[in-house]
């Protein structure tokens, strides 16, 4: 609002609209701080207050006791406004993000040596698909239609075909989300975009269901929905686990083990975090899902040890070790030495 005074005297006679025009504001708006205004000053007194004429036509400042100058930025204030417009830079996908470039290239070269402290995210770079993603998934929302993509479960370390009509694009911790409607299971589901992989816009009309849609943009997971929670221990090796889940800290055991819980959203996800965790932590509660966790880690040991005893006896038979009287297999060599063993299967 004090900046209207010096923007006025600077452009004596010039509408309010024209004003909007240049400082991004509503006409009315603008209105409604200019008499304002004529309340501010040193005193009571007629001398000691703004004297101005706030007419929609043309605006003329007559007295802005001493107020016309733009207001400046103390340093204090421009470091924390860059360290914000780094913030925004580093987001995946913003929009305009040459006016933030802008922005923070004036504040440095305005601070000199002042901005040294303040990290330049332009070092930073998204990763090869991630911008052409974030670029596919807006033009999908503004043209109303259906995507496909390769989605990959990094829990489960694997990849499904997707097709999917999106609802939006939000960021939560540093991470880009896109939230969809899964057209294979017929329900809402989000994404992590630097999981998304071969995406495409098709030409069906999208159909996000925005009617059964429920999105908190303070709550995105759904976590304080929750009416179920699980309860893990932590190895003191670990301990670093609790700053990446959504957890509370019950109890920091004596052998350095840490008891929490978490909101339980979704039995797969807690199954699948545990078995890629298994030397980190263990499920306690729910007593049915830690079943299920030990009886998927059995399985799966079961079916490397398997494997290692397939690739073994394959190798003893491929390569078998001569000597002690044994011949060469090959009749044309008179060589007793044994052939070269081939290149054991990478596990």
């Amino acid at each position: 609002m004090l900046n209207l005074l010096p923007y006025f005297q600077q452009h004596p006679g010039r509408s309010t609209m024209e004003a909007a025009v240049d400082l991004g504001l509503d006409p009315a708006t603008i209105m409604d701080d200019l008499n304002r205004l004529f309340c501010c000053g040193i005193g009571d007194m007629p001398d000691e207050l703004v004297d101005l004429d706030p007419q929609r036509q043309a605006v003329q400042i007559y007295d802005a006791q001493g107020m016309d100058k733009p207001l400046r930025l103390t340093r204090t204030e421009a470091g924390a406004l860059l360290l914000a417009l780094e913030s925004l830079e580093s987001i995946p996908g913003l929009v305009e993000k040459h006016a933030v470039r802008s922005a923070a290239t004036k504040l440095r070269t305005i601070m000199h040596n002042e901005t040294r402290g303040v990290f330049d995210s332009e070092a930073i770079t998204d990763t090869p698909d991630e911008p052409h993603t974030i670029t596919t998934l807006r033009t999908a929302l503004e043209q109303g239609h259906q995507i496909t993509l390769d989605y990959y479960h990094r829990n489960r370390d694997d990849t499904t075909h997707r097709t999917l009509s999106p609802t939006r694009i939000f960021s939560t911790d540093g991470q880009t989300y896109l939230h969809a409607y899964d057209h294979h299971i017929n329900d809402h589901r989000i994404f992590r975009t630097d999981m998304i992989h071969n995406i495409t816009i098709t030409t069906t009309p999208a159909e996000p269901h925005t009617t059964t849609l429920h999105f908190d943009t303070n709550d995105p997971f759904s976590l304080t929905h929750a009416t179920e929670k699980a309860t893990i221990t932590i190895n003191p090796n670990a301990n670093w686990l609790v700053d990446t889940i959504p957890c509370d800290i019950e109890t920091i055991n004596p052998d350095g083990t840490i008891t929490a819980t978490l909101p339980l959203v979704s039995q797969e996800w807690l199954t699948q975090f545990a078995l890629s965790h298994t030397d980190h932590i263990t499920v306690t509660e729910p007593a049915t899902i830690a079943h299920t966790i030990r009886q998927r880690a059995k399985v799966g040991l079961a079916a490397y040890h398997q494997s290692q005893t397939k690739n073994q006896n394959e190798r003893t038979t491929t390569c078998p070790e001569y000597g002690n009287g044994s011949s060469s297999p090959s009749s044309s060599s008179s060589s007793s030495e044994p052939t070269n063993s081939p290149t054991p299967p990478a596990h």
